[in-house]
This record gives C-alpha cells, sequence and structure tokens, in this order.
C-alpha cells in the first residue's frame, strides 16, 4: 500500500477486495448447492434458471479463483478518483462515510446524486484513511452508511 501525500491532495493503491483463499469445502458447498437448484430446475421444467445456475455458479467459482484488480484512488481538491478512467467531482456526490473493518482495510463509502449506482466504496489503511476524512470534510458532509444484507452476505462469502 502505497501512498503519496501532497497539500491537498492524496493518492493510493488498493486491492478492489481482498484476496480469500477458500478451502475445498467452500468448492463443494457451492457445487452442492447449484447442484441442488439445478435439480429443482429439471424437475420444474425451467430451462432458463437451470442455465442460470449453471453460470451463476461457475463465475462464482471463476472469480474466487481470480487475484483481485489493484487500483489508483485519489481524493483531490477537485473531488475523488478511481483507476485512470473514473473521476467522480464533489458536486456530483452528497455524503462520505468512513467504515473501519477489523480483518480488512477500512472503507470510504461515498453517496453519489444518481439513482443507479449509488455507492462507491474505496478501500483503504488507516494511516491514509484520517488524512482522506479530513480532505473530505472540506468538501462533503459526513453521512452514515449502513451495509445492506448483500453487503454482509458478500463479506460472509468472501467477495
Amino acid at each position: 500500500m502505497a501512498d503519496q501525500k501532497t497539500t491537498g491532495e492524496l493518492r493510493w493503491r488498493a486491492s478492489e477486495q481482498r484476496q480469500v483463499k477458500n478451502d475445498p469445502k467452500w468448492y463443494a458447498l457451492v457445487i452442492g448447492i447449484g447442484a441442488v437448484l439445478l435439480t429443482l430446475a429439471v424437475i420444474q421444467r425451467n430451462f432458463f434458471f437451470a442455465v442460470f445456475v449453471v453460470v451463476a455458479a461457475v463465475t462464482l467459482i471463476a472469480e474466487n479463483r481470480q487475484k483481485p484488480a489493484v487500483f489508483d484512488f485519489s481524493v483531490t481538491e477537485r473531488g475523488v478518483g478511481i483507476g485512470k478512467n473514473q473521476f467522480y467531482p464533489y458536486d456530483e456526490l452528497e455524503w462520505f462515510d468512513m467504515n473501519e473493518r477489523e480483518t480488512r482495510l477500512d472503507e470510504i463509502v461515498i453517496k453519489r446524486r444518481t439513482a443507479f449506482a449509488q455507492y462507491l466504496k474505496l478501500p483503504i489503511d488507516r494511516e491514509n484513511a484520517e488524512r482522506a476524512e479530513k480532505l473530505l470534510e472540506e468538501h462533503l458532509e459526513k453521512g452514515t452508511y449502513e451495509p445492506s444484507l448483500l453487503d454482509t452476505l458478500l463479506e460472509r462469502i468472501g467477495l
């Protein structure tokens, strides 16, 4: 985790998600649940659901085996950047919250002024989180983010 500190700007690199090494039991569980759902789909003669189950199981296993992508993140005087092609000026953002996590990198959650893809989630280490919070407070209100059921579920299965 490298960072560059300049006046009014913070840059760092982080993985989009943590790398989780699941044991064979995890793979057996995914395949088992997939097999049960596939059997139900065949019994009900629901072809589309059967295809969905197979695609979902294969995707879940394949996604879990890949190394997470590493992105450059930035908080500047103009806005928030993710990677080379995504930049969000402050006037497109509503509020932010800092999510401290014990077993993973902390997370900056930023609410966008849009109905689609409302939240940006930026992983950050504790050392940089304090500086990012000070920079963000100059431009955005501090809000409260409540993790959804999907957030909790994805965290539990390691995604």
